[in-house]
Parts: C-alpha cells; sequence; structure tokens
C-alpha cells in the first residue's frame, strides 16, 4: 500500500516542480519584452512624411529624410541603454547632396570607403562594397561624437535612385 500511494503522489510533486520554474520562467520572459530588450522592424515601399519610422531615423539618427525617401526599412534595438537605429532606404539623386548637407556629418560622406561592414538584422551584407572594382559606386564616412556613433554607406551604382545605408548607436 505505501508503494501505490508513493507512486501516486510523485506525478503531482513533479507537476508542482515544473510549475514552480516555468511560472518564474515565464515572467522572467515577459519583463524582458516591457523592459524593451526587443527589436521592432518595419518596412515601408512608400515613405508618407507623418510615419512613425521616419520620425525614429530623424529623431535618434539626427538626419533629414528627402521628400523623395522610399523604400525604407528600419531595424531598432533597445529602449534605453544602447539604442540603435539601423535605416535603408532611396532617395532621388536630386536630394542626395542636400541629405549629406543636412545630416551635418563631421566630414562628407568620401568615394570608395567602407563604413558599415554588416547588419544582419535588415540583411546588409555590406563588405560587397569592398570587391567592387569600381569604388566611385559608393560613398561612405564613420563618426563618434561623445559617444553617439554614426555609420552611412550611400550606394551610387544606380544615380537616379542612390541607396542609403545608416546605422546610429549609442556607446
Amino acid at each position: 500500500m505505501l508503494r501505490q500511494s508513493t507512486a501516486i503522489v510523485a506525478p503531482e510533486r513533479v507537476r508542482r516542480s515544473v510549475f514552480v520554474v516555468l511560472v518564474p520562467a515565464v515572467l522572467v520572459m515577459a519583463a524582458m519584452v516591457i523592459a524593451g530588450c526587443t527589436s521592432t522592424r518595419v518596412e515601408r515601399t512608400k515613405s508618407p512624411s507623418t510615419s512613425d519610422d521616419i520620425e525614429l531615423v530623424e529623431s535618434f539618427a539626427r538626419v533629414t529624410l528627402p521628400d523623395s525617401t522610399t523604400d525604407l526599412r528600419v531595424h531598432r534595438e533597445g529602449r534605453g541603454m544602447d539604442d540603435a537605429v539601423a535605416a535603408e532606404f532611396r532617395i532621388g539623386a536630386g536630394d542626395l547632396e542636400r541629405f549629406i548637407a543636412d545630416a551635418q556629418f563631421t566630414e562628407p560622406p568620401e568615394r570608395g570607403v567602407v563604413a558599415v561592414q554588416s547588419y544582419p538584422a535588415l540583411g546588409w551584407e555590406l563588405s560587397k562594397f569592398e570587391t567592387r572594382p569600381d569604388r566611385s559606386t559608393f560613398l561612405g564616412h564613420e563618426e563618434n561624437v561623445n559617444g553617439f556613433v554614426r555609420q552611412v554607406m550611400i550606394d551610387v551604382v544606380d544615380p537616379q535612385q542612390p541607396v542609403v545605408y545608416l546605422l546610429a548607436f549609442e556607446t
């Protein structure tokens, strides 16, 4: 008899211990999500000037996106310390010089400079620029001003619609 009652009680103990382990684990994961240990990805094919992703890129990366901005893809990491915002977008050829001037980079992006290697969250493998035979088809710049880093690559292989890769983060 004693063995039967022990066998019946043992599964209940197992259920309780699983419950005791799983509940705190679920609570910890929920707290991480609430605290911002997640990332957001927003994709747009046309970028209305009032969209939240444009506001995020402009305010965090300290740039002004021209009205000709299209195909905007944004990725944000963090919600406090060590924030990062990555953006990829196309702009009209006539807006490239204005975009660079308005961004007030410490130095203007230079032809042939690889400033951003990769950013997997947006599928960037920008090391491809290093192997381009014509290095005049891209511009790059990296700066660190008081712990705020901006890296920009501009692909001008299609001069009518340059593609901008912009990464901004705090160190």
